[in-house]
């Protein structure tokens, strides 16, 4: 038990620390409930909730860069501290200047794509590791899934285009997330 314990909080810490897609893991473990012991459960489960995000200095240069304008042409208001913040992207509450409306503006972690094909070998590496070390360690499917399904999850574009696909019964609350997730797309080159 003791040893369980310590190893899960090294193991949080090294997750946090790194963010991204080792968030993403350690929400994922937190559920395992059959394949993982109870004390890396209850250590990762802290990460369904307290995700880090990023400074608002990175969130302000992200999106000028992806609108080519400054913040302040965009929006009357834009919250500094972020709503809610995921593994992936952090939530700020803001007003368009155009129109007046309040929206919510969805901004993806500069460091997830930069950091993201390395992650993705290294988790790879170390299921490859594991399952030689120990060859009841079948957990390749969790490598290949984040393979497959990260780069879905990191366009926004995607997102937008489902989000139209739902009906919502507040139209414009379905156009403000619209936006705020379409604008804050990563320009393609």
């Amino acid at each position: 038990h003791e040893k369980h314990l310590r190893g899960a909080q090294i193991l949080t810490e090294c997750f946090r620390k790194n963010a991204g897609l080792y968030i993403k893991l350690g929400q994922l473990v937190a559920t395992l409930d059959l394949l993982v012991p109870d004390e890396y459960r209850v250590s990762m489960a802290q990460m369904c909730e307290k995700a880090p995000h990023s400074s608002f200095e990175n969130v302000k240069e992200f999106i000028q860069l992806q609108l080519g304008k400054p913040l302040e042409e965009i929006f009357s208001e834009f919250s500094e501290e972020p709503i809610s913040s995921a593994s992936i992207a952090q939530v700020h509450k803001a007003v368009l200047k155009e129109t007046g409306e309040t929206v919510a503006v969805k901004v993806q972690h500069q460091w997830l794509k930069e950091n993201l094909h390395g992650d993705l070998e290294v988790v790879d590496t170390f299921v490859k590791i594991g399952e030689f070390l120990f060859p009841e360690f079948k957990y390749q499917w969790l490598a290949d899934g984040n393979r497959a399904n990260l780069p879905k999850e990191l366009n926004f574009v995607q997102e937008a285009n489902n989000l139209s696909l739902i009906h919502i019964s507040e139209p414009t609350r379905q156009a403000e997330i619209s936006y705020a997730v379409f604008c804050l797309k990563k320009k393609k080159k």
